[in-house]
């Protein structure tokens, strides 16, 4: 579970969203605008933040089925990704801000979601072996576009590698591949693998598909040789008990160049990216004072297979200020209490 040490943070940022809600954003639509700071960011810094406001489409939206008198047109109420697939949602509801100080940039993103999820499944004994639940977290992920600045969305990315023909139908293979120059960076903020470290996996794409920087694997899968049951935990928990289907750890070495604050509160997630303006690592995008950089973003429903994505590219752009480099602030990184 993530902790909440406490409500005052909730009840800061609510009031920044009430007031940013009442002005609109000087920039073109779709451009996210990052204003410096000499530090940390204030609260007060905050309220000048500009906020962007988009929805996402597509995905799968998981809300809690009402109880009620079980009928078909309950069911069918009930089930309706199984009948209409997931155009049947609604779009989701995302709002964006930005900061940058001399060395780190600040990313806020909040997004409705009415269930808080962060359960990665089960193992579970049924009598004649073992299944583990689907259940799966929440989360966001941001992926930085090439350099040059052209229009780019995390669609570009998608490709389909295999297909296979049955007699039901066809089942496409569907993976992340950059086939430009150069890598993508990709951040990945999952509600049950990195938000307990306060932490976003700090990933990469390539002309091979999609990896963490320290091609480390979040979250390991807690399966036996031969996938059909867990090989941890067994002891002192008995042989047929209840045990976990993946095994959380926190990124390392370069993979955990992205901090990650988070809470959920009333039907909406807050997360705050932070990440060094030049980490060093080459397969990190750098942010300049100055430069626009082409993003997109995709959000995460209690499932890590359909999810909503942003339709149309996305800009962030690093406002520069007059004495840009000439005043140099104090620099903790003491995020925001959540």
């Amino acid at each position: 579970m993530i902790s909440h040490k406490s409500c005052s943070t909730f009840i800061i940022l609510a009031a920044v969203a009430l007031l940013a809600s009442s002005c609109s954003s000087p920039f073109e639509t779709g451009v996210l605008a990052a204003l410096p700071v000499d530090g940390e960011p204030t609260p007060s810094d905050w309220l000048e933040a500009v906020p962007l406001d988009l929805e996402v489409w597509k995905g799968n939206s998981h809300v809690r089925p009402e109880i009620v008198a079980l009928d078909s047109e309950t069911s069918h109420r009930s089930t309706v990704q199984c009948h209409h697939g997931p155009s049947g949602s609604d779009p989701v509801s995302v709002r964006l801000q930005a900061l940058y100080s001399p060395s780190r940039i600040f990313i806020l993103a909040q997004w409705e979601d009415p269930t808080m999820d962060e359960d990665l499944g089960t193992w579970e004994w049924r009598g004649d072996g073992w299944a583990s639940h689907s259940d799966a977290d929440d989360g966001i992920a941001l992926l930085w576009g090439p350099e040059g600045g052209e229009v780019f969305r995390c669609q570009n990315t998608c490709h389909m590698v295999d297909v296979d023909v049955y007699d039901g139908g066809t089942q496409m293979q569907m993976r992340m591949i950059h086939t430009g120059e150069g890598i993508l960076d990709l951040w990945r903020w999952r509600a049950g693998v990195t938000g307990p470290y306060d932490a976003a996996d700090d990933m990469v794409i390539d002309g091979t598909g999609k990896r963490g920087d320290e091609d480390q694997v979040l979250p390991a899968r807690d399966r036996s040789e031969h996938e059909t049951d867990p090989e941890y935990f067994r002891e002192g928990m008995g042989a047929r008990s209840p045990m976990p289907s993946y095994l959380p750890e926190p990124p390392r070495g370069n993979e955990a160049d992205v901090r990650a604050r988070a809470g959920w509160k009333k039907g909406r997630w807050k997360v705050l990216f932070s990440r060094a303006l030049e980490t060093g690592d080459t397969a990190d995008r750098s942010f300049v004072p100055g430069d626009s950089v082409p993003f997109s973003l995709g959000v995460f429903d209690n499932t890590w297979a359909e999810h909503h994505v942003a339709d149309s590219g996305l800009t962030l752009r690093l406002v520069e200020r007059p004495d840009a480099g000439k005043k140099q602030g104090r620099d903790p990184y003491e995020p925001l209490d959540f």
